[in-house]
């Protein structure tokens, strides 16, 4: 009996271990079970930078094969604007039911009779072609294209261009399709007066500049401040306006209207200089502004939607 006692003490020691042992395995595996997520959640941290950092390449890649692009576009536009230097059209000379001559007789005649050009057989023309219907229903007449082998005749011709004035005649370099269409931009009308102020007018399309040239256009400031042309000014995000003669008064009243930012910048001895106003929409940060002793050279260096420009505006005087 004694020792029957023992052998159940024994196994119910045994027992006991057995449940220790087997608590500590489910311990173990809790932590275990930790361990596991714990190292699964890291590993997608660490998979999240690489992910984003494939993602930042391929935008980059993306980035720089758009910029090449775009380099390639532009050089492809040099070289369309290179190839057509030489070419001029024109416009308005006059067709006969019974002419039997071709195009480049009609053209050299054109630059005999309308141009006075005496010389106009020596002249060397690589190509003359007509374009579009001929004796055309509404009385339109063809437009000539001729290419020039030197570029110097074609200037020659291009000067005699004052003696059309007057007349349904026209003749003008031929650009291609592209430049016209990258330089086409919606014509604004302005009132002159008699206070002069030249006017450089840049609008923001896309991530590109295109400038606008106005000549000869005169803009009436009053002395009171008030600026008429500010209906005009609201279509464009941004402009440059150069040769102010202002005062702070006038400029207080432009920020006032404009509700925007301004940015101006003077000579040391006059009020000349450039006015910058950019509508709220468009970040522009000033970051330096530099002007010269004499106030003609007025260096400006800006980021504009995070990407950097210098604008530099050069003035010299008529005379």
């Amino acid at each position: 009996i004694l020792k029957l006692e023992q052998v159940l003490e024994k196994l119910e020691n045994l027992e006991r271990y057995a449940k220790a042992v087997d608590e500590k395995v489910s311990s173990l595996q809790a932590k275990v079970d930790c361990f596991e997520a714990f190292k699964n959640k890291t590993e997608k941290k660490i998979n999240e930078p690489e992910e984003g950092l494939d993602f930042a390449n391929t935008e980059r890649e993306s980035f720089k094969l758009k910029c090449e692009t775009n380099q390639l576009r532009d050089e492809k536009l040099y070289m369309e604007v290179y190839q057509r230097q030489e070419n001029l059209c024109f416009l308005g000379i006059k067709e006969e039911s019974s002419m039997e001559k071709n195009a480049r007789e009609v053209l050299v005649g054109f630059l005999k009779t309308e141009l006075g050009m005496e010389n106009a057989d020596q002249i060397e023309i690589q190509r003359v072609y007509q374009v579009g219907k001929r004796l055309s229903s509404n009385g339109k007449p063809q437009q000539i294209i001729a290419r020039f082998f030197k570029y110097p005749q074609c200037e020659e011709v291009m000067s005699n261009a004052r003696k059309l004035k007057g007349k349904k005649l026209w003749h003008f370099a031929g650009p291609s399709k592209s430049v016209e269409q990258k330089t086409r931009m919606p014509l604004i009308k302005i009132k002159t007066a008699r206070c002069q102020s030249e006017v450089a007018l840049t609008a923001l399309a896309g991530h590109y500049f295109i400038p606008i040239y106005l000549p000869c256009f005169k803009f009436a400031l009053s002395m009171k401040g008030s600026l008429f042309l500010i209906g005009c000014l609201n279509l464009l995000p941004i402009c440059l306006l150069q040769e102010m003669y202002s005062t702070l008064k006038v400029e207080n009243e432009w920020k006032k209207q404009w509700q925007g930012k301004t940015a101006f910048s003077h000579g040391t001895n006059h009020s000349r200089g450039v006015l910058i106003i950019i509508k709220d929409q468009v970040d522009f940060r000033l970051q330096s502004l530099k002007v010269d002793l004499q106030g003609q050279h007025v260096l400006l260096e800006a980021l504009i939607q995070d990407s950097p420009f210098a604008l530099l505006n050069i003035y010299a005087p008529n005379k």
